[in-house]
């Protein structure tokens, strides 16, 4: 068999990472003409009402048989509560049948080695101030998502999810397609087109029975990404692969890079020029049971166990969204859309299914450019 050759490019540090320089042919929001603070207040007044309405159907079942999403007393803020158990099967993601590429489809031409710099320590981490905005390096933005949650191992449902990480997962990104939340994205465009924040991001889970080691290595997590890629029979760049590793398991890359999770790109197969985007995604309570700091009670305190879980899926989603293959949109020192607002006011939000999650704010040059701070919610 031929080797496979995969770049291996300067992930997105969920934990970590930095700040931004300024930037050209950006559409500003509409938001962008209020104030800030004002902003918020009215947000905050609307997503009161709105919780207080999901609150009066919480005893609703919903389409899926489950329960519809529901603060049950608590704060408007508070994030939904989510099953345990394994995601519904309608939601198993259906094997396409045209490749996920159309006839005459070039991928765009990814990063190259040389965009990688190992992790640059002179940027500005976490700094919603930043005077430093994102700039754009002529690579493909994700026009229209598509997200495979991958369960990586076969004991994902037989000991390895005592947390209820598949349904949290599952319902995140049911719900972020279309979102309010995910607007702030559109405005970074590409020579490939723009993000448009469409319906029907998430095509849904699949299973991977293959044995997860305790510590994959990057290429392990690589080559699940491909599995699910052959198994979905979608090979476009618009791809997002999430292979989620069950308890007990934790990538290499992770644990030397002290990241919680990250994302890069690969090539499909040994012998193509398609190419594919996926997270390594660990299984985020047990970072946190070994000290890895990954999120839990950030937002929700006692009731957060998994605010780490959807804070770092959120991170993750947006720089696969806006620096696919690590050539899009970074500053100056290599540091990426949520990196540059990574556990700056993190709040529970809702979603386009009527659920609550912690997340983080994105970057916006526009707001930044307006208002002088750059991490918002949309």
């Amino acid at each position: 068999m031929n080797a496979i050759s995969t770049h291996s490019h300067r992930r997105s540090a969920a934990v970590l990472l930095l700040t931004a320089l300024t930037a050209a042919s950006i559409v500003a929001t509409a938001a962008d003409q209020i104030d800030r603070h004002l902003t918020t207040a009215a947000t905050n007044t609307a997503a009161a009402s709105a919780s207080k309405a999901v609150e009066s159907s919480s005893a609703v079942t919903g389409a899926d048989g489950r329960s519809a999403p529901g603060t049950h007393g608590t704060s408007a803020h508070s994030v939904s509560e989510t099953p345990h158990g394994k995601p519904p099967e309608s939601h198993r993601a259906k094997r396409r049948v045209d490749g996920g590429v159309h006839k005459g489809y070039v991928a765009p031409k990814p990063g190259n080695h040389e965009d990688e710099e190992d992790e640059v320590q002179n940027g500005e981490a976490k700094n919603a101030y930043s005077s430093k905005q994102l700039l754009y390096f002529g690579g493909a933005v994700q026009t229209a998502p598509r997200i495979y949650l991958v369960f990586w191992g076969a004991n994902w449902f037989s000991g390895g999810d005592p947390y209820g990480v598949a349904n949290r997962l599952d319902l995140f990104y049911s719900g972020i397609s279309r979102s309010g939340y995910a607007n702030v994205l559109t405005q970074f465009g590409s020579n490939y087109g723009s993000f448009t924040n469409p319906a029907g991001q998430y095509i849904g889970y699949l299973q991977d029975n293959t044995p997860v080691p305790a510590q994959p290595t990057k290429t392990d997590v690589q080559n699940a990404a491909k599995r699910a890629a052959k198994a979905a029979n979608d090979y476009s760049y618009n791809t997002q692969y999430i292979i989620a590793m069950p308890w007990g398991s934790v990538d290499q890359f992770s644990t030397s890079s002290k990241f919680c999770a990250w994302h890069d790109w690969t090539y499909a197969t040994s012998t193509s020029s398609y190419w594919i985007t996926y997270t390594s995604m660990p299984y985020i309570p047990y970072m946190d049971y070994i000290g890895r700091g990954c999120g839990k009670g950030s937002v929700n305190g006692t009731n957060g166990l998994l605010d780490g879980v959807t804070i770092l899926a959120s991170h993750e989603y947006a720089e696969s969204v806006n620096n696919p293959s690590l050539n899009a949109w970074r500053d100056f020192d290599g540091y990426e859309n949520a990196d540059k607002c990574s556990w700056i006011d993190v709040a529970n939000r809702p979603f386009a299914n009527g659920y609550w999650f912690p997340v983080q704010p994105y970057w916006s040059n526009s707001w930044r450019a307006t208002y002088g701070y750059g991490c918002y919610y949309s």
